[in-house]
């Protein structure tokens, strides 16, 4: 589903898709699967899906307090996909990098005011800030979760005689 530049045609070859790509991951808990919906009458929803099949999906956890939607897929005008990428590990672990080379500088520079262990106790502190700024930031939506648009209503363009006229 991922390796798809381009939006399906129809929302039920999308939902079919998205139905085929969770079918195997229903068991794992490993990444969040969370899309976001705009339907017919303007609403927009952002949540985990529990299921998808061709004919309709079902989010839960939706705020602000966690209930459960079923929306039809003939509702849906917009559908995308917050989906891991590698490009997401890439990020944490150049990161990492990064301020492990701020952990070493920092120890240089401390060293008088910390003595021998410097190295020890900012390694602690840059890891324990790291991992929780990477535990808060790593959800689904954000920009180590990328969206992949799989349908999108089509529009008619200024200029373009509509299906009305």
């Amino acid at each position: 589903m991922a390796e798809d530049a381009t939006p399906y045609a129809s929302i039920h070859d999308a939902l079919g898709a998205l139905e085929d790509y969770l079918d195997p991951l229903s068991f794992s808990g490993d990444d969040p699967h969370v899309v976001r919906i705009v339907v017919r009458s303007g609403e927009q929803y952002q949540a985990k899906v529990r299921q998808a099949n061709m004919d309709e999906i079902t989010l839960v956890n939706l705020p602000p307090h966690g209930a459960t939607k079923r929306i039809n897929a003939a509702d849906i005008t917009y559908l995308a996909v917050a989906l891991p990428a590698p490009r997401r590990w890439l990020t944490v672990a150049l990161t990492t990098l990064g301020l492990g080379d701020i952990v070493v500088v920092g120890a240089r520079l401390l060293r008088p005011w910390l003595g021998e262990n410097a190295l020890i106790v900012l390694t602690v502190v840059v890891g324990t800030a790291a991992f929780i700024r990477f535990g808060a930031y790593d959800q689904p939506g954000s920009n180590l979760l990328p969206w992949v648009v799989t349908f999108c209503e089509p529009t008619a363009t200024f200029g373009e005689p509509t299906a009305s006229s």
